[in-house]
């Protein structure tokens, strides 16, 4: 098993300096540059934002998660002027997995700096752990480097936080087999020979792939993180996501108490 993830490591690795070679190469990235190392801020994004409302998922959904990545800005302000609660990653804050922005206490003047992070920051409202199940989101957009538009597969940019925060969520009753795990890429992100074997209990894969073309539907092959998983969370890990030791914490105390009851 170690081997095997040692050989997953390596092709994940080698995907994503292909993908990030690539878009270097026929100068697909907006900024910040060079791509390597980040998740691409591809140029026309923004079409994303307009496939995506063509999804009748989207249309119904009340409440949505968006990764903080430059590239998915403009879909986060798309999600807020289209009405939608929008969650964002609050990865600083010790006790909370997220921001909340709800357009209805937004003045449409601020919508745009509530896209940002740091707007997020000072426009949102705190999602303390404990309160995190009192939520249902419908969509999940996660970032992605590289994926594969058949099965499903995908690869970020090496820290595991999307598939982190999936399986926290999941964990907490936010997230669960009826939520809709949307990626939004690059044509040049797409991989067909991504092999199906890069891709781990632990890892996310996604339902529905937009690009500024198309709308692609995979083949929704593997199953999602249900639960984290420890032993892949490093001390770097924890240092930047401190909401791990709290989340933690609570486990624990929840574990024990179903121990004595």
């Amino acid at each position: 098993k170690i081997n095997n993830n040692i050989s997953s490591q390596l092709i994940k690795a080698r995907a994503r300096t292909i993908i990030w070679d690539i878009m270097e190469l026929k100068n697909e990235i907006s900024y910040p540059r060079p791509v390597h190392g980040r998740i691409p801020n591809f140029r026309n994004n923004p079409n994303c934002s307009i496939n995506l409302a063509q999804l009748e998922e989207f249309q119904q959904a009340r409440v949505i998660e968006i990764c903080p990545s430059l590239a998915q800005e403009h879909l986060r302000l798309f999600s807020l002027s289209e009405g939608k609660i929008l969650l964002t990653p609050a990865p600083s804050i010790d006790n909370a997995l997220f921001y909340k922005l709800d357009p209805k206490f937004l003045r449409v003047q601020d919508l745009s700096r509530a896209a940002t992070k740091s707007g997020a920051a000072a426009l949102g409202t705190i999602v303390d752990l404990t309160s995190v199940g009192k939520l249902h989101v419908d969509i999940f957009v996660v970032a992605s480097v590289v994926v594969n538009p058949i099965s499903g597969a995908r690869v970020g940019k090496g820290k595991g936080y999307g598939d982190i925060e999936y399986a926290m969520m999941h964990q907490l009753g936010a997230c669960n087999n009826k939520t809709l795990v949307v990626t939004t890429v690059h044509e040049s992100q797409l991989l067909n020979d991504l092999p199906e074997s890069v891709m781990t209990e632990h890892d996310l894969p996604v339902n529905v792939i937009i690009t500024p073309q198309r709308i692609i539907y995979t083949q929704n092959k593997f199953s999602r993180p249900k639960e984290l998983n420890w032993n892949d969370i490093d001390n770097e890990t924890m240092l930047n996501l401190p909401v791990l030791k709290e989340f933690k914490r609570l486990h624990q105390l929840q574990q024990s108490f179903s121990k004595s009851s």
